[in-house]
């Protein structure tokens, strides 16, 4: 089991560029760079009220100078079909905003975490799940989501349990080192798409927890349904559950009125068979419980990932099982 766990997009996304730039394709890498890192240091030197403030400001700015924001609509629009359009735009302002805020709050999260006083995370509900896993001593998967500020939850799981991320390498290296060096400061061990599997069942062979994000289409994975339509799931957690007897557990953080919150769902535990249908069943529980997080407060989502596009228009999701999951969706068990 030595095969990369995925990295095609990056590779595509680096054809793309190199074709649009050419020779100052390097030259660009390096200038955004400079800008991410004069923008790090800005956000880090405000007090963060007036840090937070900036975010939303920013955030609002993407919403209006945005790419994606159209996708992002219709994204809204599968997810949430009897929205109004005017409803539509008020929950894509929020989700802006916030993403811009929760991006401020990057450049200082491991001083956020390490102190009592400026930690923002005011409650975890279904911490005795995570508990029943350390005492048991042995790895766990951890999954989540492009959801709220996802890199606070790390941070906080890390702090407390241990935790290696399986990261999706950057196309900007010079980006990529800035975000590992922070994983860094707040004591996360990173692993990266493209690396050996063998290293990701090592880390998992340890007490701690391996954390993973489900919510891309990858173009690999079992097909299931998400808001009433079909995606190509990532099953890479469900497989590893199996075939190592880890359980797999999925959390989630999110703005609240009193700062934020965490949410961890009780453990999935998996049977003992290594079937297509084990593994479709733990996919589509993890994949559910990331649904029933957006329907309360779809906001906190990262709407600009063509979640449902793909698969729709290539029609393409490429089963790690000994059978296509496109072609049984309908026939497995939930």
């Amino acid at each position: 089991m030595v095969s990369p766990i995925g990295s095609t997009w990056v590779r595509d996304d680096r054809q793309l560029r190199r074709a649009r730039f050419g020779g100052f394709y390097n030259v660009v890498l390096v200038v955004e760079a400079i800008a991410a890192l004069a923008i790090f240091a800005f956000m880090r030197l405000l007090p963060r009220p007036l840090s937070l403030s900036v975010g939303s400001a920013l955030g609002t700015l993407a919403r209006w100078f945005g790419r994606r924001v159209r996708l992002a609509d219709r994204n809204l629009m599968l997810a949430f079909p009897s929205l109004t359009p005017a409803h539509r735009r008020v929950l894509l302002a929020t989700a802006y905003r916030r993403l811009g805020r929760y991006a401020s709050d990057y450049t200082r999260v491991p001083e956020l975490i390490r102190h009592s006083t400026s930690n923002p995370i005011r409650r975890v509900l279904g911490r005795e799940h995570l508990d029943a896993v350390k005492r048991q001593g042995r790895g766990a998967i951890l999954v989540s989501a492009h959801y709220g500020p996802y890199e606070l939850l790390a941070a906080w799981v890390a702090r407390e349990y241990g935790l290696t991320i399986v990261v999706k390498p950057l196309e900007n290296q010079y980006i990529e080192q800035l975000l590992r060096w922070l994983r860094h400061r707040y004591g996360a061990r990173e692993i990266r798409t493209d690396a050996s599997l063998r290293r990701v069942v090592r880390a998992l062979q340890q007490p701690g927890f391996v954390g993973m994000l489900v919510d891309q289409d990858e173009g690999h994975g079992i097909v299931v349904p998400f808001f009433g339509h079909p995606i190509c799931a990532n099953d890479i957690p469900a497989r590893l559950s199996m075939h190592l007897g880890v359980p797999l557990v999925s959390g989630y953080i999110y703005n609240c009125d009193r700062g934020l919150e965490i949410t961890i769902a009780p453990a999935i535990e998996p049977r003992h068979n290594r079937s297509d249908e084990e593994a479709y069943r733990i996919t589509r529980k993890y994949i559910g419980e990331l649904e029933n997080c957006i329907q309360q407060r779809p906001s906190e989502w990262f709407w600009l990932h063509d979640r449902w596009g793909r698969l729709q228009q290539e029609g393409g999701c490429e089963s790690r099982g000994s059978r296509s999951a496109a072609s049984t969706q309908h026939s497995r068990p939930t």
